[in-house]
């Protein structure tokens, strides 16, 4: 049995020359392609980013991170990103989420116009 030698035992055992191990073989493929249909039913496409995409972190916790920067690619997969204060990730695909470019990264808001838009506010109104 192991390495292929003959077991040294009274018991009678069947030994077969050549087993025909086709139908199991076809029965696993069979299996694993209904698998995979299954998977696929509910997977995303995630597209690859490219080297300084503004994206976003996820956290362990849940959530997601202030934009960070892609530096550069490491595996099909796998980015290195670089946060405002210098510290560097290293982050999968999915853990990523990329900022779409009409949408700026930090937005500006003028009180001042706010205020004046707005004239039932005390601060308009000058109390």
């Amino acid at each position: 049995m192991l390495f292929n030698r003959d077991m040294r035992t009274t018991l009678p055992a069947l030994h077969f020359a050549n087993p025909d191990h086709s139908p199991v073989m076809d029965k696993m493929h069979h299996q694993r392609h209904r698998q995979k249909q299954h998977y696929d039913q509910h997977v995303k496409v995630l597209h690859p980013l490219a080297i300084n995409d503004m994206v976003r972190l996820r956290h362990p916790g849940g959530g997601w991170s202030d934009m960070v920067m892609v530096l550069r690619q490491v595996t099909p997969r796998s980015y290195v990103v670089k946060s405002d204060d210098g510290i560097l990730f290293r982050r999968n695909r999915r853990d990523l989420l990329k900022v779409p470019p009409h949408q700026p990264v930090f937005p500006t808001l003028d009180l001042q116009d706010a205020i004046m838009r707005h004239p039932g506010t005390p601060a308009a109104n000058g109390h």
